[in-house]
């Protein structure tokens, strides 16, 4: 903990709004000194969800000031990786919803190369990390409740009737692994540990 408030720019205010519903605004460490979206409606949405009076047009616009020290990055999944690097490159820590890369393991390489350089934080914010559920779990595990695990198996399908809007309709049509975070959050984010194989049906 500390006195002292960490400056945090927040991008993105999108169908789901996230770049508000994790709460920043609200924590006591954080001051949102300014927010950004593509949209002028959803800009302002996200501005008065904040309770932020700065915002810039664009995310190359407000890693430009030199008040912010990190930014959340809640744009569209396609674009994490390109604007994590980007903040990163601009000397701030980042923050990003899931999924950090979009089917794209060299994205990925190129966003811890980008980390190893900059010497920042980077965190990918999966969200089931911290449901209820899955921390009583975790404390289970840690205390030795389940024993040893050999074998765990995770499904996540993201349903929908119709398609969830999304920026340039990036949700339509995925391949389910390219999303797959929610589907593995439960096994790493009790037990710490990492897959060693993956298979799809």
């Amino acid at each position: 903990t500390t006195d002292r408030k960490v400056r945090v720019g927040i991008v993105g205010y999108g169908v789901c709004r996230f770049g508000a519903d994790f709460g920043f605004q609200d924590h006591p460490n954080v001051e949102i000194v300014a927010v950004s979206d593509l949209v002028p409606e959803r800009r302002d949405g996200l501005m008065k969800a904040c309770r932020c009076a700065k915002s810039y047009e664009s995310l190359e616009r407000l890693v430009e000031d030199p008040k912010i020290e990190a930014v959340f990055v809640a744009t569209d999944a396609p674009s994490h990786a390109r604007h994590c690097m980007e903040v990163l490159k601009h000397g701030k820590h980042v923050m990003t919803a899931v999924p950090c890369t979009w089917g794209s393991i060299e994205d990925g390489a190129q966003l811890l190369e980008t980390v190893k350089q900059t010497g920042l934080k980077y965190m990918m914010a999966e969200t089931s990390c911290y449901h209820a559920a899955n921390h009583a779990m975790r404390t289970i595990y840690r205390a030795g409740g389940f024993g040893r695990l050999v074998y765990s198996e995770g499904e996540y399908f993201h349903y929908s009737p119709t398609p969830i809007p999304s920026y340039k309709d990036w949700r339509t049509g995925s391949p389910p692994l390219w999303y797959p975070t929610h589907s593995t959050a439960y096994y790493v984010g009790v037990t710490g540990k990492r897959f060693t194989a993956v298979s799809c049906v």
